[in-house]
């Protein structure tokens, strides 16, 4: 039995106990939501409610509904918004410009590898990739998609176009970081973990690739919240090991004074904050 009948027959169970008013508790909620089944705040009992799922606040703290970017050009003029005062490369330090197209690389030691174009420009990366985000979903593959110009589009433009759930996860600010752009090149869809032997492609910059992503100390809780923000607002699957990872990640890198105030800038600006860095 492959895993989706798996899941369907998980489902078809969660929707049953439901219907006869036979609650869920925590632990095992807890277990079928990070195996992809969706289920319902109506069949949890009260303890299995997790206090981190993500809750929109405005500037009072009250909830409000999402208000993200509707397109990718405005969600990348609100990131740099919220970096206005704090314009820092996020995986190797180096201060940048306003037009982000003068990066600092003197004190950062950042070297470019290759990629001259992009290594002297910043570009918002996205920490969960738009792959991760679309393959699960029909419009990655979907055929003859057209946008709203009539234009046949494909993968991250066909889903930008046509699905909305898509859309909102891939322009969620929590999920962007300003990065020089060799590094989001180079990065493209890898999974985070560890490199062995580390080696270093990029100046003093503590940023290694090789099938995987190791990024500096200093960044990794950063990452490891704002993946657990992801898998439980859009159901992103954290592959293999990767959960137990980032866990140990998170509890080595605790949530400093940037990364709450950025998260309280995003909040202001699109309505939802990430309950793992306010829980903190």
């Amino acid at each position: 039995m492959n895993k989706r009948t798996l899941l369907v027959i998980a489902a078809i169970v969660v929707l049953g106990l439901g219907a006869l008013g036979v609650k869920i508790p925590q632990p095992i909620a807890n277990i079928l939501q990070q195996a992809g089944v969706d289920v319902p705040a109506s069949v949890m009992s009260n303890d299995a409610q997790s206090p981190q799922q993500p809750k929109a606040v405005d500037n009072a703290g009250k909830p409000e509904s999402s208000q993200i970017a509707g397109d990718f050009r405005e969600a990348k003029r609100w990131l740099y918004e919220v970096h206005g005062d704090h314009r820092i490369d996020f995986y190797c330090g180096c201060g940048f410009d306003k037009s982000r197209r003068k990066i600092d690389s003197s004190e950062c030691g950042y070297k470019v590898q290759e990629d001259r174009i992009r290594g002297g420009r910043i570009e918002a990366e996205h920490v969960i990739p738009a792959s991760w985000l679309g393959k699960p979903r029909a419009c990655w593959e979907a055929r003859n998609c057209k946008n709203s110009r009539g234009e046949t589009v494909n993968g991250r433009d066909c889903c930008l176009a046509t699905d909305d759930g898509f859309r909102e996860a891939h322009n969620d600010l929590h999920n962007l970081q300003p990065t020089i752009g060799e590094l989001n090149k180079h990065r493209s869809s890898y999974p985070f973990g560890e490199v062995r032997g580390e080696p270093r492609k990029y100046g003093r910059c503590d940023f290694e690739v090789d099938r995987r992503v190791e990024p500096p100390p200093e960044v990794r809780g950063d990452i490891a919240r704002t993946a657990f923000y992801m898998r439980d607002r859009y159901g992103v699957e954290l592959r293999g090991s990767q959960a137990q990872q980032l866990e140990k990640w998170a509890e080595a890198d605790p949530v400093d004074q940037w990364e709450r105030q950025r998260n309280e800038r995003i909040a202001r600006k699109q309505g939802l904050s990430n309950p793992y860095i306010t829980e903190q």
